[in-house]
């Protein structure tokens, strides 16, 4: 599972794997890295900002995909060689459900100090193990400035192309005990082709704007240009030329929090 983490004393974010999720609810912490100067801690962030009256979230769940190492999951009964050896007589210090790889589980030591809220650092509990990725093969992440103009120039600043094709997935469906209201995937695809290039899909994750503006009937509906830009660890992509984001935007935008593609 990747997140976007919102570190409020430095009004910045960080992308990072989640690693666990104590407690549930209004409880809720994600165990996550943050590479500061290149040195990497783990710390337990709060999934809700407390300290508003409207409870922002700190967390927002860009993708879930799935490892080769599943997670375990344990309850309140199954933790208190733990709990028992924390002072939790605030909930929020609690410790009554675990979601996680079974290693962070099993350092026992290293896991208090994080649920007392200290950071712990990456060798400390990982060793010389590399990060866990849940990123997905044979895809291109666009993350920095250099990931954007590889693919305008891969696909020639989408000049000439043309949408094709655009599915959006909420998370939110009916199963046999009724109506699940979650939108917890937003997951946007959309193929683009092209006279210039081979054809283009695009999928962005988290997505948290999407205005779709078809062309008019007097008008054409092929592309002359788009925009991609990065911003707050959101991308946005725009239809047309644009100098900076822009919500008054009269073609067809969308703003999430991941975008990947690859040539079909």
């Amino acid at each position: 599972m990747r997140v976007r983490v919102y570190n409020k004393s430095t009004n910045a974010y960080f992308i990072s794997e989640v690693y666990a999720i104590i407690n549930t609810g209004y409880y809720e912490k994600y165990l996550v890295i943050e590479n500061v100067d290149n040195i990497k801690n783990f710390r337990l962030v709060e999934y809700l900002d407390k300290s508003e009256g409207n409870l922002p979230v700190n967390i927002n769940v860009i993708s879930s995909n799935k490892v080769a190492d599943s997670w375990i999951s344990k309850k309140e009964h199954e933790l208190k060689a733990i709990s028992d050896r924390l002072d939790a007589r605030d909930k929020n210090d609690s410790f009554y459900s675990y979601r996680g790889y079974d290693f962070i589980l099993k350092q026992k030591d290293l896991l208090i100090a994080l649920l007392k809220g200290e950071k712990v650092a990456y060798e400390a509990l990982c060793g010389k193990e590399k990060e866990i990725s849940t990123k997905l093969k044979g895809w291109n992440y666009v993350e920095s400035e250099d990931d954007i103009q590889n693919l305008m120039k891969i696909f020639f600043g989408f000049h000439d192309s043309v949408l094709k094709f655009l599915n959006y997935i909420s998370g939110s469906g009916k199963d046999k005990e009724g109506i699940k209201v979650t939108d917890n995937i937003r997951q946007l695809s959309m193929i683009f082709d092209s006279s210039w290039s081979d054809s283009i899909e695009i999928v962005f994750e988290g997505v948290l704007v999407l205005t779709l503006r078809p062309a008019l009937d007097n008008y054409c509906s092929d592309l002359f240009s788009a925009t991609i830009m990065l911003k707050d660890k959101t991308i946005l992509f725009y239809d047309g030329e644009v100098n900076s984001e822009s919500e008054n935007y009269e073609g067809t935008w969308v703003k999430a929090l991941e975008m990947r593609w690859r040539l079909v």
